[in-house]
């Protein structure tokens, strides 16, 4: 059993249950914050330090994720630091203009601790610069702060910089 622990609710729905011994659960921590909401972050912070001691190995991404609030209070973590492999027959995915001579990318879960409407705002103030430069900035994933990036990316007039692109299963074709 191994509940996302991208997003830690069902984590804490599943620990909280009366857990048969003959399923060890293992949670997934992709983050050292709690909650993909600040309003959430304090409320899972507490319920998971009560629960993560239920669950049989916790694997984190990364050093700060295992010494995140995900894991805290957890009987044993694992790090993997997070990676894939790109399958020799992935298809290419065409994300970036035909013209773009730097391509650059962000692929994750479109969440606030990803800081990405800061990344747009960087690219705003040098985007003179990255025009000249035939630079373009992919942003591929999906969450709650679509609306959020989408209007940074307006609101800095970036919109020939930088596009928008949900998530794929498989990102291959693009790493």
């Amino acid at each position: 059993c191994a509940p996302n622990g991208a997003n830690p609710p069902p984590a804490l729905k599943l620990l909280a249950w009366n857990i048969d011994a003959r399923c060890p659960v293992v949670v997934v921590a992709h983050h050292e914050m709690a909650a993909n909401s600040r309003l959430f972050d304090i409320p899972a912070r507490h319920a998971l330090r009560m629960v993560n001691s239920r669950a049989s190995l916790h694997v984190a991404v990364s050093g700060p994720a295992a010494q995140g609030a995900q894991c805290a209070g957890a009987r044993r973590t694992e790090v993997h630091l997070l990676g894939g492999d790109v399958s020799p027959n992935a298809t290419a995915e065409a994300v970036w203009p035909s013209d773009a001579r730097l391509r650059w990318m962000t692929l994750s879960r479109l969440v606030w601790f990803k800081n990405i409407p800061t990344l747009i705002e960087a690219v705003g103030l040098r985007r003179e610069e990255l025009r000249r430069a035939g630079v373009h900035l992919a942003i591929v994933g999906s969450g709650p702060q679509e609306g959020t990036i989408a209007q940074t990316i307006a609101r800095n007039g970036v919109d020939d910089l930088v596009s928008m692109h949900q998530g794929l299963a498989d990102p291959g074709g693009l790493l």
